[in-house]
Order: C-alpha cells, then sequence, then structure tokens
C-alpha cells in the first residue's frame, strides 16, 4: 500500500506532466510557431519601423504616437494607449494584416476613439507604397476599405 505522502506526490507529478504535454501538443504551439515564421523573400518592409503621421484627412493625435513595425511576419506597434501585433503578409504591392491582438488598457475616450479608429483602418489594409515624390524609404502610405494610413520613420529610426 501506498503512503498518503507518495499517493500526493505522485498525482502533482502525473499532473505536472499532463500539463506539459498538453502545452507541447496543443493549438497554442502551433500559432505560436506561425507568428514567428520568417518573412517571405523580397519583404521590403521586413526590419523597417513608422511613425503615424495622418489618417485620412486628420493628423495622428500627438499624445497618442501611433506606430507599426514589421519584423519576421510580425506587424506590432503602438496604437496610442495600447500594443497590437498580429501577421501580416506581403505580395508585391498588396499587404495583409491581422488578424492582430491587442492589449486591453483602458485610457481617456478621445484616445480610445481613436485608437479603435487606427485599428479598424489597419485591419482594413490592402495595399502598401512608398510615393515617388519623396526621399527612398521615408514614408509609407497603407491604403484599403478604410481612411489612408500615412506614416513617416521615426525620430532616430
Amino acid at each position: 500500500m501506498i503512503g498518503p505522502v507518495k499517493a500526493a506526490t505522485s498525482l502533482v507529478l502525473a499532473l505536472v506532466l499532463s500539463a506539459a504535454l498538453a502545452a507541447c501538443t496543443g493549438p497554442a504551439a502551433s500559432s505560436s510557431t506561425a507568428a514567428a515564421s520568417p518573412a517571405p523573400a523580397g519583404d521590403r518592409l521586413d526590419g523597417t519601423a513608422w511613425a503615424l503621421v495622418s489618417m485620412g484627412d486628420q493628423p495622428a493625435l500627438t499624445d497618442a504616437k501611433p506606430t507599426l513595425a514589421f519584423a519576421a511576419g510580425t506587424a506590432s506597434g503602438s496604437s496610442g494607449c495600447n500594443t497590437f501585433n498580429g501577421p501580416y503578409r506581403v505580395r508585391g504591392p498588396s499587404l495583409a494584416l491581422g488578424p492582430l491582438a491587442s492589449t486591453r488598457k483602458a485610457c481617456p475616450n478621445a484616445l480610445m476613439a481613436f485608437e479603435h479608429a487606427y485599428l479598424a483602418a489597419l485591419g482594413g489594409v490592402t495595399t502598401w507604397a512608398v510615393p515617388q515624390d519623396v526621399p527612398m524609404g521615408t514614408q509609407l502610405t497603407l491604403s484599403g476599405t478604410g481612411p489612408k494610413l500615412v506614416f513617416t520613420k521615426p525620430a532616430g529610426g
């Protein structure tokens, strides 16, 4: 007969091993692998970082400092109050962002409204361009179903 301490220890060990095996084989393991995949060859956005200048015909909120960066198949940045990240796909001038995940910190109403509009605009992006009339690599324009987003290289970037 097994003593109560030995039985409890065996039960705890079995639970820990079961949890470890489930973590290795569950859906979370496969989704984290997809997010960490390298950017496809020819992805000119990979390794770039941008600061939002305008959304549609409105300038970006100066106190919000929204950003967008591209690295190894993941888009990430600040939406003014919260941070976001998610996969992106580039094929020529086409760009698809998301789905984007975001933190959920509460901020003043005006900032939250701006953030909601910015994340919605990012979700609707279908194309990207570097305008011909600006120095190469200093401005990025994203267009799609929502307002046009114009970015510049951040200070010091």
